[in-house]
């Protein structure tokens, strides 16, 4: 078997060593346009809402994630109201101030999507982003009653650890 050879390409970072001959890795563009950075920003944000969903944190009505516009660091987009998170694409995302005023794409947000992480981006003005999921617990409906007006807490998956009342409709 004839020996493995490596060629020293240029590293994007310090941590990754010699790559092999023609191997490149995805890098982030460097010094990219506001244009540029915006779509990042989103690209990472619908990333995050669908990473979320997969470990069940898919509440569309009640939680949500944010990230700062970095052209407008006083507004950020948020998830759409009432829209799972496993749905959610770069093109769903909303751009709402402190204020809840939709700046882009005019759909409905949920007021403490734009409440709640307005005072975290407001104190840490470093954040790019913030989170406050809410998880679906596991036998609660789509109607989101279980069969006893109430709905399991766990602290992971199957691990029940009380319960939570729910008033009857």
């Amino acid at each position: 078997m004839p020996p493995t050879t490596t060629t020293t390409a240029p590293v994007p970072h310090e941590s990754v060593g010699p790559l092999p001959e023609r191997v490149t890795l995805p890098v982030p563009p460097q010094n990219p346009t506001v244009e540029e950075e915006r779509l990042i920003r989103k690209q990472e944000l619908a990333a995050a809402f669908r990473l979320f969903a997969r470990f069940g944190f898919s509440e569309g009505v009640a939680g949500h994630i944010t990230g700062r516009d970095p052209e407008r660091p006083e507004a950020f987009w948020v998830n759409p109201f009432g829209m799972s998170f496993g749905q959610i694409r770069v093109r769903d995302l909303v751009l709402v101030d402190h204020d809840g005023t939709l700046l882009e794409r005019k759909r409905p947000v949920n007021k403490a999507a734009f409440c709640i992480p307005f005072e975290v981006h407001r104190a840490r003005p470093d954040l790019r982003s913030a989170a406050g999921p809410v998880p679906v617990p596991p036998d609660v409906g789509p109607d989101h009653t279980a069969g006893t007006g109430s709905a399991r807490l766990t602290d992971g998956p199957g691990t029940p650890v009380g319960r939570a009342a729910r008033p009857h409709s």
